[in-house]
């Protein structure tokens, strides 16, 4: 259930739309707990759902919310083209910082502190545990 209609369906857009944010997400976000409804004939509480969207390691279902991973997948694709974006903004005298990430780390550090460093900053995985982790806290 959680690959045929879950955030992997919406990943690609995730990683290359800025759409942290976005009303849609939470549309996404209540049509799947809907259909997940459905399937299984089983209605979950509030908390029973945020709990289900974490990923099975960590005690859930696995069936992610693209609104909680909006943020880190978009970051998490820059962060990988880093490398690239640096090269192309030398070579045409761009500016150094692109200001969507910029804007996109300034919320990021308050709710999850410094932003991932190192060879895996590249990985969404590394990402989005903050997020995680700040949900199980929650709960």
């Amino acid at each position: 259930m959680k690959a045929s209609f879950s955030a992997p369906r919406a990943q690609h857009l995730l990683r290359c739309s800025p759409s942290v944010g976005h009303a849609a997400l939470d549309n996404f976000d209540e049509l799947l707990r809907t259909a997940r409804g459905y399937l299984t004939n089983c209605d979950l509480s509030d908390s029973e759902w945020i709990q289900a969207t974490l990923p099975v390691r960590d005690g859930g279902h696995g069936v992610r919310r693209v609104s909680t991973l909006a943020h880190p997948a978009f970051l998490a694709s820059a962060a990988s083209t880093l490398c690239l974006q640096d090269e192309i903004r030398f070579e045409c005298q761009c500016q150094p910082d692109d200001p969507l990430v910029a804007s996109y780390m300034s919320l990021w550090s308050p709710n999850f502190g410094a932003s991932p460093t190192g060879p895996a900053s590249h990985r969404q995985a590394v990402w989005n545990r903050p997020g995680i982790y700040a949900i199980k806290n929650e709960l």
